[in-house]
Order: C-alpha cells, then structure tokens, then sequence
C-alpha cells in the first residue's frame, strides 16, 4: 500500500552544479550576428556562413541567431 502525506510536499533541493550554472546563465553574454561581426571586424553575412559550417556555435529563435560568449569561448579553445 502507497503512503501518503498531508500537507506541502517537500522543497526541491538544487544542487551545487546547478545553482552555479543558474548564477552562470543570469550572468551570460549573449551576441546577435551583428555584434559578434562587430567584434571580430567581419561581415554579418561571414558570421551566418560559419554558424552555418557549424564553426560558431548559435541558437535560432525564429528569425534571429543568437551566441553565447562561453560557447564561442569555448569552441575557440577547442581548436
């Protein structure tokens, strides 16, 4: 037989790892194809065609493509 309990169930626990990455993300950077182009002093249309190579990792909502500057970081590193 299932016990059951009266009452407020019971507060989630967040873990270490996860509130840092909660702290991390309010705190991320994020750039529009024309940002990163301003910064690297190149095109948009150059910035599209590496997210589209997959030498730029972004994120598509609807129309618009956005970078996370510790994604881009972290693929520079990578090479």
């Amino acid at each position: 037989m299932e016990k059951r309990t009266v009452g407020r169930p019971k507060s989630l626990r967040i873990s270490d790892d996860d509130l840092k990455k909660i702290v991390t993300d309010q705190e991320e950077t994020i750039w529009s194809v024309e940002r990163l182009a301003e910064e690297l002093g190149i095109s948009r249309q150059a910035v599209r065609k590496r997210i589209e190579r997959k030498l730029i990792p972004a994120h598509k909502n609807g129309r618009m493509w956005y970078i996370l500057k510790s994604e881009y970081i972290n693929s520079i590193r990578a090479l």
